[in-house]
């Protein structure tokens, strides 16, 4: 009777180690899993922002300075920048990226002209700072029609 009785001690103390163990590796794993989504998510967003600022024709900031106004082929995109996550609309069709953290500053370039030719972001994510700078170079052309329909 008494080796039963310290076999199953033994084995419940076996098992209690075994559950610790598995419950605190499933916490890491999850941890590392969200980590990775944001981490996914900054990307997509920056290359989708990186991607519509190369291929822009034109560059504004909306009256509320909270969205970016692009205009691509002659299709308008925008971009909504705010709290923790970033709206992109392009023809009724609407992505959402939700960083992770909290967005700290924006800033756009406007060099005197009334085109955005760049835009800064300041991101905090886990206690880190992400920053994000693109820059858009406009041809002669198209900083002329703009200083024309600035003037019109």
């Amino acid at each position: 009777m008494i080796e039963l009785v310290v076999a199953m001690m033994i084995s419940a103390i076996v098992v209690s180690i075994a559950f610790y163990s598995w419950s605190l590796f499933s916490a890491q794993l999850m941890r590392r899993q969200s980590r990775s989504a944001v981490i996914t998510e900054y990307t997509l967003f920056q290359r989708a922002i990186g991607r519509d600022f190369e291929n822009a024709q034109r560059i504004g900031a909306a009256a509320d300075s909270v969205t970016l106004l692009l205009d691509i082929d002659g299709r308008r995109v925008r971009y909504a920048i705010g709290g923790d996550r970033i709206l992109r609309d392009l023809d009724g069709l609407t992505d959402t990226f939700r960083l992770g953290g909290k967005i700290l500053q924006r800033s756009y370039v406007n060099d005197s002209i009334p085109l955005v030719s760049g835009l800064q972001l300041n991101v905090t994510f886990n206690k880190e700072d992400l920053f994000l700078a693109l820059k858009k170079d406009y041809t002669i052309a198209d900083l002329l029609r703009a200083q024309k329909e600035k003037n019109e």
